[in-house]
């Protein structure tokens, strides 16, 4: 019997226009439940590719050709331009692809689908996945030569974070092994179509999982085709068929009639993970509104901080908090209100989906009462005879100025000593805070003294790239469990670290310190303000960084390691975030819009560009931006489990070295990535507009 082998999910993107039909591609309107208009599709595109016909060694599979047309007629009901790929060599794969890519993948409202029949192959236990071309060798015969020959999904992976399309669907008739599928698919059915769907999405179904055989007469085709033209795939009877539905059926379907076990999930990119792409069920490209269910319920729990506020569900009065209230019409909004004497009133609107389980909201009330608190705030330095300034209020600065409860930006300077400037957070009591000031450092080539009308030393191009190193903050060595048991599979297993004692930038590395030694500013953010964090910055930018920066100074600055870089965000927790179980965008820098398992991380506040360092208060270790704000470049190599990891808090330098590891989140992530523990990664010649980094200073 013929298999086809796995290959690593993220295979194909889109590709060619080889082959398309001459049929036009229609526009598709997708409605919400209540009738009001969601989406359009401009155009819908399908790359179908067959590779059934091998001429190097591996079995081929004669089935491949007709189970594609049944999958073209259907897509052709969905209004679809198809485009087919037959039998491609190496070259032909790859550069279809790339056309594709290049003349569907930049029009936001297209629809993409690719469908992927054929041989898939998985080397370096499992972490490098590739598709098979016709002319690709056995590797068992020739491995540097199926390497040359077979595509890499991670060229594929790359392609796909650059186009702009917002909706695109991945399915392979084949098995998966990999760690592209970062968020899994549930196993209820969805909600019904929602405003988030029209957000971008990359959604992958694989035939199976890793370590599966997919037999040569395909389950998972017939599968797929009766999902939409008979409508199994809506299972919320609701007209549609979104990807998270269809994964979930096919999973259901296949797994009843053969071995294997289809996966489904989307790209761990926050912003390529939050929609999902819409099919018609039935068929038809003549879109009606989706009929309202009536039979579908849900539960809302209901309390407050304090507790007893009275709590109105569209304006009517439902009691004091807490409040379950059972059998709701479910796939519909609901006016929440929370009102308590002395407190701020507070106003929600949630969707609430059809579920047994209980949604749960919470809110939490500001007190009206309660004046904000004056204490006594003094900065005191070295030197004595400093100068204070406080930067954002009025009055003039003395030792023990009575300020209300807030932040505060101080300005310390003193002659021969560099400019100090920083954010202090003053509340609850007296605040007493140390400032010592860095002298400037003489030139060893100054002979003449300086001018007696100027107190201040002349200063040297040497001198000033001093102000342009990153401030450091020592953490003390310890050991510590690093890694999540209630997180993704790459944060498994916890395992002990002990790690030297280090000093670690106390903020991230801004734009000012960037181009002070690079001599440019690459950031998109560059309108946030000097202080702001550089981004735009890929791995490979940030070691020519690095190398300038030590030839410059005479130190050895280094990348974290990941080990390093986890212990110093926990600063001696163990819960989820560093500030407890919970945060919020008062603590960090990150899209409010979503929330961390019903703890009030969903403020709403999404402000959609970085943030100066040091805007809110730093953790137990005097670390700064440790969660959100960019994602932190480390010194680690890609690995998707902690299997094999060092334990002693050095880097891991095997794994997928042309992948690095990223930490801490970004302005655009949800909570759940500011995790102390989570987990990302980036290919190290790629920047983004949520990427930056800190370092470390080697004695």
């Amino acid at each position: 019997m013929n298999y086809r082998l796995l290959p690593l999910l993220l295979s194909l993107l889109l590709s060619p226009w080889l082959q398309a039909q001459n049929r036009g591609s229609l526009p598709v309107d997708i409605a919400l439940p209540d009738g009001k208009p969601l989406l359009q599709y401009q155009q819908s595109h399908a790359l179908i590719i067959g590779v059934s016909d091998y001429t190097a060694g591996w079995d081929d599979l004669d089935s491949i050709p007709t189970e594609l047309d049944d999958v073209v007629a259907v897509l052709e009901e969905q209004s679809y331009q198809i485009h087919r790929l037959d039998n491609p060599d190496s070259r032909e794969l790859e550069a279809e692809i790339k056309q594709f890519l290049e003349q569907y993948g930049y029009a936001r409202n297209n629809r993409l689908l690719v469908y992927y029949s054929g041989h898939g192959y998985s080397l370096d236990n499992g972490r490098q996945g590739f598709l098979v071309p016709t002319d690709a060798p056995l590797p068992s015969r020739d491995e540097a030569g199926f390497r040359r020959k077979a595509l890499n999904f991670n060229d594929i992976l790359a392609w796909n974070r650059n186009i702009t399309t917002n909706h695109v669907l991945f399915l392979f008739d084949s098995c998966f092994s990999g760690t592209i599928l970062a968020a899994k698919g549930a196993d209820e059915p969805p909600p019904l179509i929602s405003k988030l769907m029209a957000e971008p999405v990359r959604r992958f179904i694989t035939a199976g999982s890793a370590g599966e055989e997919v037999p040569a007469h395909s389950v998972f085709t017939p599968a797929f085709v009766d999902a939409i033209r008979y409508r199994k795939g809506d299972l919320n009877r609701d007209g549609y068929i979104t990807g998270e539905e269809l994964g979930l059926h096919l999973k259901q379907t296949v797994g009843n009639h053969s071995d294997q076990t289809p996966q489904s999930g989307t790209i761990k990119d926050y912003h390529l993970s939050r929609g999902d792409i819409i099919l018609v069920a039935g068929g038809s490209s003549q879109i009606i509104p989706a009929p309202q269910p009536t039979a579908l319920t849900g539960i809302l729990a209901i309390d407050s901080t304090p507790g007893g506020a009275i709590i109105r569900l569209n304006g009517a009065k439902v009691g004091a908090a807490p409040q379950t209230i059972p059998g709701l019409p479910a796939n519909k909004s609901y006016e929440l209100s929370a009102e308590k004497a002395g407190y701020q009133s507070e106003s929600e609107t949630i969707f609430l989906s059809a579920s047994n389980q209980p949604r749960v909201v919470n809110f939490i009330l500001d007190s009206l009462t309660r004046e904000p608190a004056n204490h006594p705030f003094t900065v005191s330095t070295t030197p004595v005879d400093a100068r204070v300034r406080i930067l954002n209020i009025v009055p003039k600065y003395y030792d023990g100025i009575e300020l209300k409860d807030g932040r505060y930006r101080i300005e310390v300077t003193a002659d021969g000593y560099e400019k100090h400037l920083e954010w202090v957070e003053h509340g609850g009591r007296a605040t007493t805070h140390h400032v010592t000031l860095s002298e400037i450092a003489q030139s060893v080539q100054q002979t003449s003294a300086p001018s007696q009308s100027s107190s201040r030393p002349t200063t040297t191009s040497s001198q000033q790239r001093r102000s342009y190193e990153p401030e450091m903050e020592p953490v003390p060595g310890g050991c510590y469990q690093m890694g999540s048991n209630s997180g993704d599979s790459d944060e498994k297993p916890v395992h002990r670290v002990c790690v030297n004692s280090f000093k670690i930038g106390k903020y991230e590395i801004t734009q000012s310190q960037w181009q002070a030694v690079m001599g440019g500013n690459p950031s998109r953010f560059s309108n946030c303000g000097s202080n702001c964090p550089v981004e735009q910055v890929s791995w490979d930018d940030i070691q020519q960084y690095i190398k300038k920066l030590n030839q410059k100074t005479s130190k050895r600055y280094r990348l974290p390691s990941e080990a390093e870089w986890e212990y110093a965000a926990r600063g001696g927790t163990t819960t989820p975030f560093w500030t407890g179980n919970c945060i919020t965008t008062k603590q960090a820098n990150y899209n409010g819009n979503y929330d961390y398992k019903d703890c009030g991380a969903k403020t709403g506040t999404y402000r959609k560009i970085t943030l100066p360092v040091g805007s809110f208060q730093p953790n137990a270790f005097g670390l700064y931006d440790m969660s959100g704000n960019v994602w932190e470049w480390v010194q680690d190599c890609w690995n998707n489990s902690y299997h094999g990891a060092p334990a002693d808090g050095s880097a891991w330098e095997s794994g997928e070295c042309g992948q690095r590891v990223l930490r801490g989140g970004s302005w655009s992530s949800g909570p759940i990535n500011l995790r102390s523990a989570d987990r990302n990664w980036n290919f190290t010649g790629l920047p983004g507009t949520s990427l930056g980094f800190r370092l470390i200073l080697q004695d």
